[in-house]
């Protein structure tokens, strides 16, 4: 293990792949290195700190985070615990710094990841995705960015389920800070990851690749809301190259948060109205294994609306429009009569109304498909 720690602390991953593709391990790559002539060697100022009674010195900070509490682990490529989905990628990290439960990580899991940026109806599909996955049996996998990916972590804890975080920082920096509660209470009951060294300095290029990982884990990466130039494309490009099914949820046509999605689809990704589509499409595209006897699909639950309300709820549509064009569509109502029905939709989950304008959230598609007439007039 000293080996592995002292190679992931002092080089950069394609020094490790190099590394570790000549030498096979990382016990031969140190020895190796300790027999060169430091002087303008691209590891110069390290070199030094690998030979005998100095490695220890350069490692101290990863041994003792792990010694300080008893749900902090360290796994190394090669030896037991080391998650097998991870290691058959072409690049797996060396090293897993885990603060939690380690063995979820070997357990059937489905990544979920989208827009830092997200709209009350990509958060509504997050949260609804990651329920139904969760009571599935499925782990739910993610980078707990703010957005899509905290939405759908936060609904996993919120149904008592466990949820894996991958960081793009290391282990004992949770970032954002604002999730700093959100990554507590997933330590508990999952686990928080990553792959960089204990106190090491973050940079911009970390959080890219550790979206490998997050796809490397996964069986399937699901994308929800994502521009053109969202990194949650990166994900899903790397859950390509490493033979993971890649699932794009659709959204509004004119919306740039549906830009990204949208372009997957084209290029091959499946589309997934509804998070019973991924699992019923994976069940006859690979073994889920530790998921067994599914329980069947939830049913919308019918909330209590006036034929007002309904009236409004219909007129409403995934692409957001302006409360003057909802009056146009709504004109047999005046002004207080929608006023009150967009409050009673708001609470009841079905609607939201986000920079001046309003729409459907996900969830209201499915109630009206379930009553009698709903189909129509469904934008």
């Amino acid at each position: 293990m000293h080996s592995a720690l002292a190679l992931n602390r002092i080089t950069t991953p394609k020094q490790r792949a190099e590394l570790m593709h000549h030498c096979g391990s990382a016990a031969v790559a140190v020895e190796r290195l300790r027999e060169l002539d430091p002087k303008g060697h691209p590891l110069e100022r390290w070199l030094p700190q690998l030979q005998p009674g100095r490695l220890e010195r350069l490692i101290k900070p990863d041994l003792r985070w792990c010694e300080a509490d008893s749900i902090n682990h360290i796994l190394v490529q090669g030896q037991p615990g080391y998650p097998s989905l991870l290691r058959e990628t072409p690049d797996p990290p060396l090293v897993l710094y885990v603060r939690g439960n380690p063995e979820l990580l070997g357990q059937a899991q489905l990544a979920i990841v989208g827009s830092r940026r997200a709209t009350p109806y990509g958060l509504a599909l997050s949260q609804s995705f990651a329920r139904t996955f969760a009571e599935s049996g499925f782990v739910v996998t993610s980078g707990m960015a703010v957005g899509i990916d905290g939405a759908a972590q936060q609904e996993a804890v919120d149904s008592d389920r466990p949820t894996i975080a991958v960081f793009g920082t290391p282990i004992d920096r949770v970032f954002p800070r604002r999730n700093a509660e959100l990554a507590g209470l997933i330590a508990e009951g999952g686990a928080l990851l990553s792959e960089q060294p204990i106190a090491v300095q973050t940079r911009t290029w970390h959080f890219s690749t550790r979206n490998r990982i997050i796809s490397g884990l996964s069986l399937a990466c699901i994308v929800i809301e994502a521009s053109s130039s969202s990194g949650s494309l990166v994900t899903a490009r790397y859950a390509i190259e490493q033979g993971r099914e890649v699932f794009a949820v659709p959204g509004p046509v004119h919306s740039s948060n549906s830009q990204g999605c949208h372009r997957l689809i084209r290029e091959g990704a499946t589309l997934a109205e509804h998070p019973g589509h991924v699992i019923e499409a994976l069940q006859t595209m690979v073994t889920l294994p530790e998921v067994e006897d599914l329980p069947p699909l939830p049913q919308p639950e019918l909330p209590v609306l006036s034929d007002q309300d309904w009236s409004v709820l219909r007129a409403l549509s995934a692409d957001p429009i302006s409360y003057d064009q909802l009056m146009q569509r709504c004109s047999g109502l005046g002004a207080q009569q929608i006023s009150a029905s967009l409050a009673v939709l708001e609470g009841a989950g079905l609607a939201a109304f986000d920079q001046g304008r309003y729409q459907r959230l996900p969830g209201a598609d499915e109630v009206l498909m379930s009553v009698k007439g709903g189909t129509e007039n469904v934008n």
